[in-house]
């Protein structure tokens, strides 16, 4: 699966994307460094652990971009298949924002769930309005409580 996008400096490069069940340290430490903080303490723990066991997780479902020239990570997003997901991150390397990718990576995320058949459900820190901008385009939502909004997938 191959998307073109325009990077910094205007020029264009085919990011690689790329769907995987596996959960590798160095996506760890991608989201460790370009998590901003938003990431919630019980998703950072699931995808650490499988990284640590070194498990490819059924119930994992990690979309990535690489720069093609480098090989380095330019963004992710990933859930834990679960009804409804949970764990549901995105996220992307300085370069790389507001420019797409997150909304690229996140769309192609849940797609793929629902193609399995799951129930896509994800929380938003309320404070994090990149982040609910982001999910508002492909999901609803549904109530905020204790700082945090949840959003479901729209009606078929």
């Amino acid at each position: 699966m191959r998307r073109a996008l325009k990077l910094s400096g205007g020029r264009m490069s085919d990011l690689r994307i790329h769907a995987r069940t596996t959960c590798l340290p160095e996506h760890v430490e991608f989201i460790q460094r370009y998590g901003d903080r938003h990431i919630r303490n019980d998703s950072y723990r699931y995808y650490r652990s499988l990284a640590e066991r070194g498990l490819a997780g059924a119930d994992c479902l990690l979309i990535e971009a690489r720069n093609p020239e480098t090989g380095l990570l330019a963004g992710l997003s990933a859930c834990r298949l679960a009804h409804p997901t949970r764990a549901s991150i995105t996220v992307v390397a300085d370069r790389y924002r507001n420019q797409g990718l997150g909304s690229m990576l996140f769309a192609l995320k849940v797609d793929e769930a629902q193609r399995q058949g799951y129930e896509v459900e994800t929380d938003v820190a309320a404070n994090n309005i990149a982040s609910r901008r982001l999910v508002s385009k492909r999901l609803n939502e549904l109530r905020e409580e204790d700082g945090t909004v949840v959003y479901a997938q729209r009606a078929q």
